[in-house]
């Protein structure tokens, strides 16, 4: 399903170890959780002007 037409959206991926994704082996390292989660908090402050 696309909500492009709706809505602007956009994803921000994770590194998962050895490539593995939408699995039950996934597993992404605290390091790259915190490096996504900057990049979410980033984009919300350009977002909201600051």
């Amino acid at each position: 399903m696309q909500l492009k037409e709706l809505c602007p959206i956009g994803m921000i991926f994770v590194r998962s170890k050895d490539g593995i994704s939408h699995n039950p082996a996934e597993w992404s390292s605290k390091e790259d959780w915190a490096a996504g989660t900057e990049v979410l908090y980033r984009t919300l402050l350009r977002l909201a002007g600051r």
